[in-house]
């Protein structure tokens, strides 16, 4: 279900971007990780936390200000040129 779930997220962004491309119009998602919210913490129990962590190749999980840059950087005007793109902030995670 995760899995066609994320590979629909990645076409309508891609078909979305090329639909308003000519009208100036960038469009992109962000495929975070687990990331620690309090929302996260309070609904998975701390050993699964930690079960998660051993298994992520970074050895630990997504803070909110990294999910937040990788958004502020694809808003930027450093990412002028990038569309239709699916940014996977997994830390590894496939």
């Amino acid at each position: 279900m995760i899995a066609g779930s994320k590979a629909a997220i990645e076409a309508f962004t891609f078909a979305l971007a090329k639909e308003v491309s000519a009208r100036g119009i960038r469009v992109n998602a962000i495929m975070p990780g687990p990331t620690t919210t309090d929302s996260f913490t309070s609904m998975v129990a701390a050993e699964e936390q930690e079960q998660l962590k051993q298994l992520a190749p970074l050895q630990r999980l997504a803070a909110p200000h990294e999910i937040a840059n990788a958004v502020a950087f694809l808003v930027s005007d450093d990412a002028s040129y990038i569309t239709g793109h699916t940014l996977h902030a997994t830390g590894g995670f496939a």
